[in-house]
């Protein structure tokens, strides 16, 4: 049988049991959503006012692959209740609706209603509902289970819950309606010990005149309040009778990882299967197996696998059998979509940037849980976040109308900005350890500084909008500014770079490039009498300085102002002086023509630059 549908016919009787058949994450329980149902649990951090969408897979053995069989769908309200459940069935060739299941809630997020309906093939048709009632505790006290008819809701049997003055349900009764009033049909009654721990449960039934025992589950705990037996009887007419027990182990840190289930044969405990579970370091289920006792071993027949994403959040669950060798898939059950529909949340690790985030209204309210509401932070247009001890900004891709960020002064090792289309500004400078900087999609960026940091590459080939740029002592020994035309300010002191050109920066007016390892520098750009900031001292290679006009330079920019070092001249081409004690091994010659209108010989040599040289041609 299919474990899916095993879990749904199994699901009634499972309201009380101790055991667990698949993660928490990954069911929700029985009491809360009635009848035939597949859920995930309603109080993940993130999905919150969002539409999840899994996809049930069967085992194409022939094929090897997985193949669609059903899907369902679970929308959230920003609460984390469900408010709506819907089933697919594949035909072939799409996913057609199914069933639907909607739930209501109390202002108190108590589910007061609960409704199944069918698709006949163009609408929803009503098939039941549960209505719930609860007491001032917000512990349910009625659920009543009725059909429609056609025209209304006609009631068929009902659940009461009473509990004693610590909210513990000592009384679960299921009653009848014969057409004109309540009949009892069964009921459990619970003990607990002083710490709340349900310690007895018995099953009874009516029979018309006074209730009888059937059976009863006694439990056992540890002194940190875990179960670690379960014992089963039955009523012989005068005394409890042993029938079966379960026993329980546990880790360190609480997670149950075997259970044992036992007959009683008349004189001892004989084992019969078990389940074992591992878990990962926060906690989460990763396998749970199921093995059968052999007389003298325990054999595999089936396991379950789960993943999760960051949040926690269940992706994937596996199921396999065993074959005697080797696992066989069977089925699964994974995370086919996640669709925001009023306010998803943007997973946020750093502590320190959610936590600043939460101080200034931009969080959801819970500290510490790795999340905001995407809704709080979509519409911020300036943030700074400078000076927070930030290491991961990870949760920036969301500020989808930022257009100003300052985070100088962090601990941030990478940066990635290449959803940032709306930023115009951004301060990363200061970050110490930032190797990686991304601004790929900030496209409509004016202002960028970045100094004091650890990149040895950049690239700004796509911000063709920066008017200042600022990469001020970092380990770039090569940048490509050919794209930014519309610079105005550029500083690039306390690199590695060996060329420089800016002739294509009409508007430029400051050029800090000082100590780096130029050979190369072109500020022929048609504006140097407006570069009142103009300095490239300590550059002990560089030999020529191209300029608009010699002459000007030479009476304004010297040696004592800083701009230039002793070693170097200015000229109105530079182009074979940047390549004096050139790197033989990096020079390629791209192009030799021979004018014979003008009689030169023109040659093209590329050193990551392309350099033309013109010679005369005797012919």
């Amino acid at each position: 049988m299919n474990k899916l549908l095993l879990l749904f016919t199994l699901a009634p009787c499972l309201a009380f049991a101790q055991t667990t058949l698949i993660p928490e994450k990954f069911q929700k329980p029985v009491k809360e959503l009635p009848g035939k149902h597949l859920s995930i649990e309603n109080t993940t951090t993130a999905w919150v006012d969002t539409t999840v969408e899994y996809c049930l897979y069967n085992w194409d053995t022939l094929t090897a692959t997985w193949v669609n069989d059903d899907k369902y769908t679970y929308t959230y309200d920003n609460n984390g209740n469900q408010l709506e459940q819907i089933w697919h069935y594949w035909d072939g060739s799409t996913w057609a609706n199914d069933e639907r299941f909607t739930y209501t809630y109390d202002i108190n997020n108590n589910l007061i209603e609960y409704i199944g309906q069918y698709w006949d093939g163009s609408t929803w048709v009503s098939s039941y509902r549960y209505t719930s009632t609860y007491d001032g505790n917000g512990n349910e006290i009625e659920r009543i289970y009725q059909n429609w008819d056609g025209s209304t809701w006609v009631s068929s049997y009902r659940y009461t819950y009473t509990y004693d003055s610590n909210s513990n349900q000592i009384e679960w009764i299921n009653q009848n309606w014969d057409g004109s009033t309540w009949v009892n049909n069964w009921r459990y009654t619970s003990t607990y010990d002083s710490n709340g721990n349900q310690i007895e449960q018995i099953y009874q039934t009516w029979d018309g005149s006074a209730w009888v025992s059937s059976y009863r589950d006694t439990y056992t705990y540890d002194s940190n309040g875990n179960q670690i037996e379960q014992i089963n009887q039955n009523w012989d007419g005068s005394s409890w009778v042993d029938s079966g027990r379960w026993t329980f182990t546990y880790d360190s840190n609480g997670n149950q990882i075997e259970s044992i289930r036992q007959e009683w044969d008349g004189s001892n405990w004989v084992s019969l299967d078990r389940y074992t579970s591992t878990y990962d370091s926060n906690g989460n289920q990763m396998e749970y197996l199921y093995q059968e006792w052999a007389g003298s071993t325990w054999v595999n027949s089936w396991r379950d696998t789960y993943t999760y994403d960051s949040n926690g959040n269940p992706i994937e669950w596996i199921w396999q059998d065993w074959d005697g060798s080797s696992w066989m898939n069977d089925g699964r059950y994974a995370l086919c979509d996640y669709v925001a529909a009023f306010g998803q949340k943007t997973y946020v690790p750093d502590d320190n940037f959610e936590n600043y985030l939460e101080s200034n209204s931009m969080g959801d309210g819970i500290a510490n849980n790795d999340s905001v509401l995407t809704a709080n932070i979509s519409t911020v247009l300036a943030l700074n976040v400078s000076l927070k001890s930030i290491s991961d900004l990870t949760g920036i891709a969301d500020f989808a109308s930022l257009v100003s960020l300052d985070c100088f002064s962090n601990n941030l090792t990478s940066l990635d900005l290449s959803q940032g289309n709306s930023l115009e500004y951004l301060d990363c400078s200061g970050n110490f350890s930032l190797g990686s900087l991304d601004i790929s999609g900030a496209t409509n960026l004016y202002y960028l500084y970045c100094d004091f940091c650890q990149l040895s590459t950049l690239d700004v080939t796509n911000n063709i909008y920066l008017e200042e740029l600022d990469i001020e002592v970092n380990q770039i020994q090569s940048i490509d500014i050919s794209q930014n035309t519309n610079m105005l300010e550029y500083y690039c002191t306390l690199n590695q770079l060996t060329s420089i050109d800016v002739s294509h920066m009409d508007f430029l007016t400051v050029l800090q490039c000082n100590d780096n390892e130029l050979t190369c520098l072109n500020v022929a750009n048609g504006n140097n009498q407006n570069m009142t900031g103009f300095i490239a001292f300590n550059n002990p290679n560089l030999a020529c300085i191209e300029v608009d006009d010699t002459t000007w330079a030479n009476a304004n920019w010297t040696v004592a102002g800083l701009n230039m070092d002793s070693t170097a001249s200015f000229s109105d081409d530079c182009s074979s002086s940047c390549f004096l004690q050139p790197d033989c091994a990096f020079l390629e010659v791209s192009q030799v023509l021979i004018d014979d209108t003008s009689m030169t010989i023109d040659i093209s040599i590329y050193n990551g630059d392309t350099i033309d040289i013109n010679y005369p041609y005797i012919g």
